[in-house]
């Protein structure tokens, strides 16, 4: 994947945490190691690296929100 690639995905995956919070769907302390390194998406001059890194713990708290709060499974599809 190329960098611009990898700021991207970055990007996608923020607006996926932030639907995620407003729905109240997110655990205390699941965000946490994301918040504390210091990339975020709007940072396109930081390496690939420091996307991936940033990627990996999004997908994190995502999986915790997504575990602690799964959708109602006669949920209608959105």
């Amino acid at each position: 994947m190329k960098s611009q690639e990898h700021i991207h995905l970055h990007a996608l995956l923020f607006e996926v945490r932030r639907e995620l919070e407003q729905e109240g769907a997110v655990p205390p302390g699941a965000f946490d190691t994301y918040d504390e390194q210091p990339v975020r998406p709007t940072h396109i001059h930081k390496g690939k690296e420091a996307h991936k890194s940033g990627i990996k713990l999004l997908l994190k708290g995502i999986r915790r929100s997504i575990q602690k709060h799964p959708p109602p499974e006669n949920a209608p599809p959105t």
